[in-house]
Order: C-alpha cells, then structure tokens, then sequence
C-alpha cells in the first residue's frame, strides 16, 4: 500500500473505532461509545436524523439496544440469548424496555420457541416508527411480516444482513417499500455487508418529514482533493 493509502487507512479507522472495537471485542465508536452492529455507511446515515420523538423495536439485543437508546424517545428490544439478556439488563437505560425469548439458532422457523421471539412485537400495543430486524436467521422471515404488520404509517424497517435473505427484501418491495442499501465494513467483521433501510414512498415518511439535524461531512474528515472541475470541496 502507498504512504497515502496508509494515511488514509489510519485515518478511517481512527475515525471509525475499528481498532478500538477489535481491541475490546466489542461494537465501538472512536470514542468507545457503543454503536450497532451494522455497517458504517448505515449508521453514519441513520445519525443524521432527529429520533427523540420516535419509537423503536428491535430484534436482537447489545450495543444497538444502547446507541438507539440515546437516540429515540423509547426502545423495545427481544433477545433470543439469556447471555445477552443478562448483559443488557445491566446496562438498561430508563427510555429501555428488555425481553427474552430464547430459541435454538440450530431450529427451525416454525418451531414454537422462533415464532414467540418473532411474535414478541405482536405483543406490544400500537405501532412503531422504527423497525429493526436483526434476530437469528431462522427468525428473520416472520420478523419481515411482522415488521411490515406493526410499522406506524411512513416509518422505517432496517433489516441488516440484507444481503443474506434476498427473497425476504423482495418481500418487503412488493408490499410497496423502497430499499435503499449501505454496503460496505462494519465493526469487528473482517468483512463487507449490507445493511438496508426499507420506506414507503409517502409523504409523511420520516425521510421526508424528520430533519437531519445533525448533517455532517463524513466521520472520516473532509477530503484535500480538489474538485474534478478544480473548485475546492466546500
């Protein structure tokens, strides 16, 4: 690699926390603040937003549980891992509600113990603005009608691992969502995924409606380059 591919590495790292995440085994920030499992562009993306009003479900538990947390006004997590649970019990924040529904990631997806984790969100009076489908595999497709049953009007299904279960992505674009995708590196992985944000074209969808209030240029710092037509970056 070139000296400056080197400092461009470097830097991105730094800026991401890869190193620090590695180091502790853990999903963190450059700052050690816990953040999703899911890919850099998605979470870089997803901190635009102003969620403090908005509610959250996910499937599956840990450091997204506590970054969503600072983020939207209540969070409802199920956790198919009582290690997990336990953890996250310890570290639960006031706005953080924590269930557990364990099951055999080796089952099946009609096995009794998959559909009470997936079913968790029937659970729950009234709906959510933001859906988060990150269980076990054998989970997903009924969390994907599920989700799709329980999103509030002009919400949002983040569906990591996207690129695994294309036909549950097709499921989800026949019932009339777009899906925007966020390939790319995430913590710990030592290799590339996607992470897929899934709207109703509609008017009152929080793309539309919720204002960026934290836009920012990339975590990874503006870029010295002049622009190809020789003005500078602004």
């Amino acid at each position: 690699m070139s000296e400056a591919g080197q400092v461009i590495n470097r830097k991105a790292r730094a800026a991401y926390g890869v190193d620090g995440s590695a180091r502790e085994k853990s999903r963190v920030d450059s700052y050690g603040n816990p953040v999703p499992w899911m890919t850099y562009p998605a979470v870089e993306y997803l901190s635009q937003f102003d969620f403090s009003k908005n509610t959250v479900f996910e499937w599956g538990s840990g450091n997204s549980s506590a970054w969503f947390s600072r983020r939207f006004a209540s969070v409802i997590s199920v956790e198919s891992e009582a290690r997990w649970y336990d953890m996250g019990l310890a570290g639960l924040n006031d706005n953080q509600t924590l269930l557990l529904r364990e099951f055999d990631r080796r089952g099946n997806e009609e096995d009794a113990a998959v559909r009470a984790f997936a079913d968790a969100i029937l659970e729950q009076s009234g709906g959510f603005d933001v859906i988060s489908n990150d269980g076990k595999l054998i989970s997903q497709p009924r969390c994907t009608d599920n989700a799709i049953e329980k999103l509030t009007p002009g919400g949002l299904i983040i569906f990591d691992n996207s690129d695994w279960l294309p036909a549950q992505c097709e499921k989800l674009r026949k019932a009339g969502f777009l899906q925007v995708d966020f390939h790319g590196n995430g913590p710990l992985n030592t290799y590339t995924w996607t992470t897929s944000i899934f709207f109703e074209p509609r008017p009152d969808c929080l793309l539309m409606t919720n204002p960026q209030a934290f836009s920012r240029v990339s975590k990874a710092g503006r870029s010295s380059h002049k622009h190809v037509l020789g003005m500078a970056n602004p």
